[in-house]
């Protein structure tokens, strides 16, 4: 397993070579998009637009200036209807995944608990949100008992494909059903991390390597100023 791909199954031995390239490509596709989108955007930029602190650190990508996203309203682990929008005067830390996930996911959300533990009372300005991209087995009842292994606080979401599909492009979001051997299927899905300012714009993408000590930072950075 390496910790750029983008696969639930890499502990899996029913994967395919097929599967792999396929993953290749989901994970250097969005980075190529993003670039070109982001070197386009620059170039045409008129007005100065004033620059959040920036951390040095390899695997955090600057959003600058930030981008403005689509609003999005998914049910959450409580059964109501939740929008980007409600979470609007907080920093959003966003990731997309699914509950039965092994590896990448479980991560996640780990790093999710160190950052909010070193943010301190800074904490209560950041939501930590987690959206499923298998919105067929992550029920609300489903999504609310895995997110309470890690916090209660934090926001579990369903996803559903209309609402996912309108919103990827913001997030250059892939994943895809893979079917096992077993007639189950895992989900091959994008791993990076996304956070958005309060005012509900994307201004760092996290790789999935990224640490927690550097997250919290750069976070608590963006907060202080």
């Amino acid at each position: 397993m390496t910790e750029v791909s983008t696969t639930k199954t890499l502990a899996d031995s029913s994967r395919t070579n097929t599967g792999t390239v396929i993953l290749a490509v989901l994970l250097i596709l969005p980075l190529l998009v993003l670039g070109a989108f982001l070197i386009l955007r620059e170039s045409n930029e008129d007005a100065e637009v004033s620059s959040p602190p920036i951390t040095s650190s390899v695997n955090t990508i600057p959003i600058d200036p930030p981008l403005d996203l689509l609003d999005f309203t998914f049910t959450a682990s409580n059964g109501e209807s939740l929008s980007l929008s409600d979470l609007r005067g907080k920093y959003v830390l966003l990731y997309f995944g699914f509950t039965h996930c092994p590896d990448f996911c479980p991560t996640t959300l780990t790093i999710y608990k160190r950052v909010k533990s070193q943010l301190g009372q800074e904490a209560e300005n950041v939501a930590f949100v987690f959206i499923s991209v298998d919105g067929e087995r992550d029920t609300p009842d489903i999504l609310d008992e895995y997110i309470g292994r890690y916090d209660s606080d934090f926001v579990a979401l369903q996803g559903d494909e209309t609402e996912l599909a309108r919103i990827a492009g913001d997030y250059n979001l892939a994943y895809d059903f893979v079917p096992l051997e077993n007639g189950d299927y895992t989900v091959d899905h994008t791993v990076y991390k996304f956070l958005i300012d309060p005012e509900g714009r994307l201004v760092r993408i996290y790789e999935f390597n990224e640490s927690a000590d550097v997250i919290a930072e750069d976070i608590g950075n963006l907060i202080l100023n």
